[in-house]
C-alpha cells in the first residue's frame, strides 16, 4: 500500500543522469523483496524474484527505481530486517513514469572499424 506524504530517500547523481525516471505518480508504491534467511541459495532466489519483478512491471509500463542504500548500508539493512521481519535484498518505489523525452542517437563507429574477422573465418 502507498505510503501517503512520505518522502523517500533517492540517491542524487546531479542533473538529469542517463536512465533517470521521473516518476509522475504522487504515491509510489515502496516494496521489500525478502528471503527467510541471507544463505547463498536464498540470493538467488531473491535475485530471480527480483528479474521477475522487473520483467513484469516492465511489461506493465510500471517505473522501478532501486532505493539500494537501504540494503547496501549494514545498520539500515538490519533495521529494515527487524521491520519486515525477514533478510531484505532490494527495495524498490513502483509508480508511472513521465514519457520518456527523445533524444539525438549516440554516434557509431563504422563496423569496419569495431569488427576484426581472422583469416580463418573469411575463407568460409
Amino acid at each position: 500500500m502507498p505510503i501517503r506524504g512520505h518522502a523517500h530517500p533517492v540517491r542524487d547523481f546531479g542533473g538529469d543522469a542517463a536512465g533517470h525516471v521521473t516518476l509522475v505518480d504522487r504515491d509510489p508504491l515502496p516494496a521489500v523483496l525478502t528471503t527467510s534467511t541471507d544463505s547463498p541459495r536464498e540470493q538467488l532466489v531473491a535475485g530471480r524474484a527480483l528479474q521477475h519483478v522487473l520483467l513484469r512491471a516492465h511489461c506493465a509500463g510500471i517505473a522501478v527505481s532501486h532505493l539500494a542504500t537501504a540494503v547496501e548500508a549494514p545498520a539500515v539493512r538490519a533495521a529494515l530486517s527487524r521491520l519486515v521481519g525477514a533478510v531484505p535484498h532490494a527495495v524498490l518505489r513502483l509508480g508511472f513514469a513521465a514519457p520518456p523525452t527523445p533524444s539525438a542517437p549516440t554516434p557509431r563507429r563504422p563496423l569496419a572499424q569495431a569488427v576484426t574477422y581472422a583469416a580463418a573465418v573469411r575463407a568460409r
